[in-house]
């Protein structure tokens, strides 16, 4: 018999629910006391602005409470052809379960809502993060991190776990980065395929880095 594979956890955070209830300088301190960053790194990712973008509204938010560092980069998509509308969130965890189990890899929530009135699947190995790296005269290394995912609507959720229980996207990865693409592929009546592509934007795996690599002991 094939093993069940098991089935990611959702996602412990949305978007909305990181209002943090304190100044953030207050819990800077705590959160680099416990994890180790440096609270300079920590306000980079915290209070990270971007690019500005004509079709993309992107905004990150921090959440601190017991003792868990939440970091989650927001992106949704509202000025183009419906269909390829969406909303989505890395969502990066810091707290001893994540780092007692390596978890390194963001959350990912995504939903594709332009897709809401059709009847769509995830496409097998259809949620991958890909990243590049080393990129010389025009050619570059990848890493291709296939998620452990549901989607059995246009609604995307992962824990950021590898499919195959191996990965090359390992914490190096985020700080030689030089593209850092999500990419979501659903299955349409009729059998065509819808791919969502979006991408952080190229300074903050780097940022990222700096807030995860102390705490995880690299």
């Amino acid at each position: 018999m094939i093993p069940d594979r098991p089935s990611p956890e959702d996602p412990a955070h949305l978007p909305e629910d990181l209002i943090p209830d304190r100044d953030p300088y207050h819990w800077y301190f705590e959160a680099s006391a416990r994890y180790g960053m440096t609270v300079e790194d920590l306000d980079a990712v915290c209070r990270y602005e971007g690019e500005e973008h004509p079709q993309m509204f992107t905004h990150v938010s921090c959440n601190w409470q017991n003792d868990e560092l939440n970091v989650v980069y927001f992106i949704s998509r509202g000025q183009s052809e419906p269909e390829m509308l969406y909303e989505h969130a890395f969502i990066w965890v810091i707290n001893d379960k994540q780092i007692n189990n390596g978890r390194i890899w963001p959350m990912i929530n995504h939903n594709a809502i332009g897709l809401a009135d059709q009847d769509v699947t995830l496409d097998a190995e259809g949620a991958t993060i890909n990243i590049s790296y080393d990129c010389k005269d025009y050619t570059c290394q990848y890493i291709n991190h296939v998620l452990l995912a549901r989607g059995d609507t246009p609604h995307v959720r992962s824990d950021g776990r590898p499919l195959f229980g191996s990965t090359d996207f390992d914490m190096d990865a985020y700080k030689n980065a030089e593209r850092f693409f999500f990419n979501a592929t659903f299955r349409l009546p009729g059998g065509s395929l819808h791919t969502n592509t979006l991408y952080l934007f190229d300074d903050f795996p780097a940022k990222i880095h700096k807030v995860l690599a102390p705490a995880f002991g690299y």
